[in-house]
């Protein structure tokens, strides 16, 4: 029987000569994130070894399969420093330690890769690695959090909250589930008028919950949701701002419609996202399944998107742009991911400013530099930094305020 770490070092030899499947690129990555030390193992004749000649032709697995490889390394190696964190006054010494260095070998192979597919079009745009580091001053990632505001104003916070029922609204029962999930129960029988609830995620924030009908929404960092306790007209009606995905339960009988910043989203039973943030350019609704028809409230003129595609609405036009789109990018956020192709810097500190809870600051002017690449929600603003540091743009962290320098 074949030992399985040389089965492992024969990927990793066609890996480098460029003979490997996605599917066996895949399986490689994913046993050295699992297994540290026979990672460890297999990159010692490459540690020192200048890789990049060997992928120039690399041409057989796609840009998105080898962003998804590199991003596992990354959150692996991450999670290991984590395990055995290291005073920042040791930092120097620290990156010449054992595991950080074949740590290193593992980024050259799998940064190498990501490189020479994400640019091999001649491209100058800087290419995005994450990096891990011990700063004195850190922020941590966003978690679950949010306020519900009831009819009558009262507010609960529900992260501070106990699971179980948390307020009767006519005949809507408030509860928060086990798994932090909030909910609506109709008690049947009971005749009763909607009343509006709104659910608010702040900066540093997301939450889910499942409507009265049984549409499921989650909301991202910065958003809120006005929605009716009980769905009773001959219409579901609900009003968005921020960043939404929804799995609308389905009834024929009874559309579901998102208003959103000026935007109409007609839904019977589907599933998309919608990103309704004030300071984007537009209202964006990616279609995921099923069929929404979507037009600016404005303009009589409405498109119908299929899945897969996206309607931007600007408030500076009158028509629907329609066109195609990466859903796994669009859906990155829900999935515990940061995901850019070819973003600016500007919207990557949105997207930062949001999880973060910072505010951010251009100090001379703002970096040109274009970036593709993943990096998971769950890592702190210093390792995201570091990573950023890597395409020349520094960073300087004053209490919640971020400043930016080229």
């Amino acid at each position: 029987m074949q030992n399985p770490l040389s089965y492992y070092r024969q990927l990793l030899e066609k890996y480098l000569d460029s003979a490997v499947s996605a599917d066996e690129a895949n399986e490689l990555f994913d046993f050295m994130a699992a297994n540290p030390e026979e990672a460890k193992v297999l990159l010692e004749k490459f540690h020192d070894v200048d890789l990049s000649d060997r992928f120039r032709h690399l041409e057989n697995i796609s840009e998105s399969t080898s962003r998804r490889m590199f991003s596992r390394m990354v959150n692996a190696i991450a999670a290991e420093q984590e395990e055995q964190p290291v005073a920042a006054v040791h930092r120097v010494h620290f990156l010449k330690t054992g595991w950080f260095r074949y740590a290193a070998a593992v980024f050259v192979i799998a940064v190498s890769a990501l490189f020479f597919l994400l640019f091999k079009n001649d491209k100058k745009e800087k290419e995005l690695a994450v990096a891990v580091a011990s700063p004195q001053t850190d922020i941590v990632a966003g978690s679950d959090k949010a306020v519900l505001t009831l009819a009558d104003g009262s507010r609960i916070v529900l992260d501070e909250a106990q699971n179980g029922s948390l307020a009767q609204q006519g005949n809507a029962r408030i509860v928060k589930l086990d798994s932090g999930l909030l909910a609506y129960h109709i008690d049947k029988g009971v005749a009763a008028k909607p009343s509006f609830n709104t659910l608010t995620v702040p900066r540093g924030g997301q939450y889910a919950l499942t409507l009265a009908d049984g549409t499921r929404v989650w909301l991202n960092a910065a958003s809120y949701i006005k929605y009716p306790t009980v769905f009773n007209g001959p219409e579901r009606v609900v009003e968005i701002s921020g960043e939404a995905y929804m799995e609308i339960a389905k009834n024929n009988k009874q559309p579901f419609i998102v208003n959103a910043n000026g935007t109409e989203i007609v839904a019977l039973g589907t599933s998309f996202n919608v990103n309704a943030y004030p300071d984007e350019s537009g209202v964006k609704t990616t279609l995921i399944d099923g069929g929404v028809r979507v037009r600016k409230l404005s303009a009589a003129e409405a498109k119908v998107l299929g899945p897969g595609q996206q309607a931007i609405v600007n408030g500076n036009i009158d028509y629907v742009k329609v066109e195609s789109v990466d859903t796994e990018q669009v859906l990155a956020w829900r999935n515990g991911f940061f995901s850019f192709n070819n973003a600016d810097i500007k919207t990557i500190m949105r997207q930062l400013s949001r999880w973060y809870d910072i505010n951010i600051i251009y100090e001379k002017g703002v970096p040109e530099q274009r970036f593709f690449g993943e990096m998971s929600r769950s890592l702190s603003l210093s390792q995201v930094l570091k990573g950023l540091e890597a395409t020349k743009i520094n960073f300087r962290l004053e209490g919640r305020n971020l400043i930016v320098m080229p």
